[in-house]
């Protein structure tokens, strides 16, 4: 139980890393220069960030 309740969240984070490099928005979110929170609303609210 312990290792599953540790390896899901390593599993979900890298899940979104590998989608955010399949869709091309992994690079251009890193060299924006945002806060966090700007970053995360913006994807959640669809606003493309180039």
């Amino acid at each position: 139980m312990v290792v599953i309740l540790t390896l899901t969240p390593v599993a979900v984070t890298s899940m979104a890393i590998v989608r955010e490099r399949k869709h091309g928005s992994l690079e251009p979110l890193i060299v924006t220069p945002l806060v966090p929170w700007q970053g995360r609303t913006g994807q959640k609210a669809g606003v493309p960030l180039r």
